[in-house]
């Protein structure tokens, strides 16, 4: 739990000297002094013109506030609350779920054109495997991709620095060819390349070998989160 002093003495830190503050709020060097290193409570005079000089977050404020209501307690009953306190954040650090931040890098559109957002936004996601810079999503937004993906559905993507084909074989990946981008069901047979499509509405791709220098894999699905 953060004093008094550790909390005021951020808003201190490089701005002025104790000196001057005590100056400008009418104490002496040595009140302050005895703030910042938790041999004294400040009064509510002082706190009121702190607040007023260094702007002081609601949160800071409150977090001042539960200290001095602390403090004003029997030292016994202050080292109890403050093991629980530890205690409490313990057990909750324990029962937190790992999440990943992952980049949502763009969506596919009803007529199934696949588009990048030119401004990204990070979203949060249960912890994926690998680290979370190699991780891409996008969101469906079109209804032609069931029953493997569903509208709203969002695709987990892991980019991919070294490319082995053998390695691809029978996984979903995001792939540009042409300049156009498609998610296709990749199968390497016999040094041939082919893309089974997922959609009605496409063709399945076929790159024998030596054919497919232009074929792009942007990234190697991971997994997909269903929004219901």
């Amino acid at each position: 739990m953060e004093t008094t002093g550790e909390i005021l003495e951020k808003y201190i830190r490089r701005k002025i000297s104790q000196v001057e503050l005590s100056k400008l709020i009418g104490v002496s060097p040595q009140y302050i002094s005895n703030i910042i290193n938790d041999l004294k409570g400040p009064s509510e005079n002082f706190l009121d013109k702190f607040y007023k000089i260094f702007d002081v977050s609601d949160e800071d404020k409150k977090k001042i506030s539960e200290y001095e209501e602390l403090r004003r307690l029997p030292k016994k009953i202050q080292e109890e609350i403050t093991l629980f306190r530890q205690d409490e954040i313990i057990q909750e650090k324990k029962h937190k779920l790992p999440v990943s931040n992952i980049v949502l890098d763009g969506e596919i559109l009803p007529n199934d054109e696949i588009y990048f957002f030119n401004e990204k936004e990070i979203q949060i996601f249960p912890k994926f495997e690998g680290d979370d810079e190699d991780l891409f999503s996008i969101i469906v937004k079109s209804d032609n991709y069931e029953p493997k993906f569903h509208y709203l559905d969002t695709l987990i993507f892991s980019k991919q620095k070294k490319i082995n084909f053998e390695e691809l074989h029978k996984k979903y990946c995001l792939v540009e060819y042409e300049n156009k981008k498609y998610i296709k069901n990749v199968e390497y047979v016999e040094d041939t390349i082919i893309l089974k499509a997922l959609n009605e509405k496409e063709d399945t791709m076929i790159f024998p070998k030596g054919t497919y220098y232009n074929l792009r894999i942007l990234g190697i699905l991971k997994g997909c989160l269903h929004l219901y």
